[in-house]
């Protein structure tokens, strides 16, 4: 690991994950252990599905490290700088348009494909040029 933060510049975390500044300032890599899913299967089928439907910010899987704290997947995906506030009652009539209903909070479900969108909130959907990054 200590030589993955002398590569990288520590950003932030979350629940799931460290975020880094990649070096060439156009992605930013996640440390992810996975610890949202039952399993590294549906967590990698997680990453399929999202770069299917949110392909301008896919994950491109980097890899996998290991330390004392456990087992975490290196996740690279575009940096996106936002340049307005996102207004999370567009990102909803947006996602009910595509299908997916309200079913609490920030969460949305679509009944057709069964999948599920969490944690759709303003950290997770960022507008640029009047397009929204999820």
């Amino acid at each position: 690991m200590e030589d993955f933060d002398d590569y990288y510049t520590y950003l932030t975390e979350g629940g799931e994950a460290k975020i880094y500044f990649a070096r060439d300032r156009k992605n930013v890599v996640k440390l992810n252990d996975a610890v949202c899913y039952n399993n590294w299967l549906n967590f990698l089928n997680s990453v399929i599905i999202h770069n299917l439907i949110f392909e301008d910010t896919a994950y491109t899987l980097l890899g996998f490290i290991k330390n004392d704290h456990g087992l975490f997947a290196v996740l690279k995906q575009p940096f996106i700088i936002t340049d307005s506030y996102t207004n999370l009652k567009e990102v909803k009539i947006f996602l009910e348009h595509n299908g997916f209903q309200n079913t609490k909070r920030n969460d949305y479900y679509d009944a057709e494909l069964g999948l599920i969108l969490e944690d759709i909130h303003d950290k997770n959907v960022l507008l640029n040029k009047n397009k929204y990054f999820y």
